[in-house]
């Protein structure tokens, strides 16, 4: 979960499509089980490593496939159906998204997971999946907008449709939002507009709400805010505690993500104003 992209203090230009981003240029690969030496000319001389460098190779592997064809699309081509997750946590939508994939019940090819922090749960989940992956360290660029390049080369050079955050706890500038128009989506444990940010479940426990429940909806210049593609609601219990309150959302989260995902991949969102409505 978390909060989706938002308003900026300060103005970010739009980023240019990249082919690789800063560490894949200086020979750093993703993809492969071991760590590709440098260059000569690359920091650390020849096979040196930088110690700072913004990719990890930790998180690289691909890991085994359980699936001949990558597992992700059942009976048709992926063209036009490759989706990436970004996650700052334990993974657990990601888990779900995966699970609908095997399923057949999501039928998405999933190009890539990348985090923000290398100790993220979903970066095994993803590696456990066969599925490549990436911790891209935000501390090792000099301002976000490089940071952002990175992302978007990574997502460009896997032809990525569709960017789903689940549970990526960083603030994405309006110029990442431009780049991909109406094709971030973000899972919200509220009914938004109720109860944005991160503290969801917190707030509506305080406030005693009697009904909560989840939002999934396209990511736009603000926090929690672009227009809601489903939403499904839970009755608070009197004696509701805030983990048995975000497991019930969680249950709710793990079925709904993948169908919302499904309908911007099929094309079937059409959004007037404030407003996304099946076609």
């Amino acid at each position: 979960m978390g909060s989706s992209p938002a308003r900026t203090h300060s103005p970010v230009e739009p980023h240019p499509a990249a082919s690789l981003c800063e560490a894949e240029r200086a020979g750093w690969h993703l993809g492969t089980p071991h760590c590709v030496p440098a260059p000569a000319s690359a920091p650390g001389g020849p096979g040196g490593r930088h110690p700072a460098h913004p990719l990890d190779e930790s998180t690289w592997a691909h890991g085994q496939r359980p699936w001949p064809d990558g597992g992700v699309v059942r009976g048709r081509s992926d063209r036009g159906r490759r989706i990436a997750v970004l996650c700052s946590g334990q993974g657990t939508n990601l888990q779900a998204i995966i699970n609908a994939i095997r399923r057949g019940v999501l039928q998405a090819h999933l190009a890539i997971v990348i985090a923000d922090r290398k100790e993220a749960g979903a970066l095994p989940r993803a590696r456990r999946a066969g599925i490549e992956t990436a911790f891209v360290n935000p501390q090792a660029f000099p301002h976000r907008a490089a940071f952002e390049r990175c992302l978007i080369a990574l997502l460009d050079a896997r032809q990525v449709r569709v960017v789903c955050l689940a549970g990526f706890m960083r603030i994405l500038s309006p110029g990442f939002v431009r780049r991909f128009p109406r094709r971030i989506l973000n899972i919200h444990p509220a009914l938004l507009p109720a109860f944005p940010g991160a503290h969801a479940i917190r707030q509506a426990l305080r406030w005693g709400a009697k009904v909560t429940g989840v939002t999934v909806h396209l990511v736009d210049d603000q926090v929690d805010h672009g227009p809601i593609v489903l939403q499904e609601a839970v009755v608070i219990g009197p004696r509701e505690t805030e983990a048995s309150l975000l497991h019930r959302l969680h249950r709710v989260e793990h079925r709904l993500y993948p169908q919302a995902i499904q309908l911007v991949l099929d094309g079937r969102i059409r959004v007037r104003g404030r407003r996304a409505e099946r076609r």
